[in-house]
């Protein structure tokens, strides 16, 4: 993985379309985080965004998050780097993250 804003397209096997977040999971307290992802809303396909290893996270909303918010805008993805290298980034139209992780995988449900 790396710090090309477009690699999630090419790791999906996609051309660049409009990304969606629906939701994010937690497990084993925190290691595991699991995004739920809607990629091309016009044509929706599901696809999960898995980090495990997780050590860090920092997270920064950017604006008041409503209950109306079903779903967030994805701007950029970018991977970052597995081992602990660089964090992976993802920012929405509502919240910056970053996450610190020992392996990525992408699991395309179509």
């Amino acid at each position: 993985m790396n710090n090309n804003g477009l690699e999630i397209f090419t790791v999906l096997g996609v051309s660049p379309r409009g990304l969606l977040l629906s939701s994010i999971d937690l497990g084993l307290w925190g290691a595991t985080w699991i995004l739920r992802c809607i990629y091309d809303p016009d044509n929706p396909k599901e696809f999960e965004l898995v980090f495990h290893g997780c050590t860090k996270y920092v997270w920064e909303d950017k604006s008041n998050i409503l209950v109306t918010d079903v779903v967030a805008d994805v701007i950029d993805i970018l991977l970052g780097e597995k081992h602990h290298g660089s964090p992976a980034i993802i920012a929405t139209n509502l919240f910056l993250m970053e996450i610190t992780y020992n392996e990525c995988s992408v699991i395309k449900k179509w």
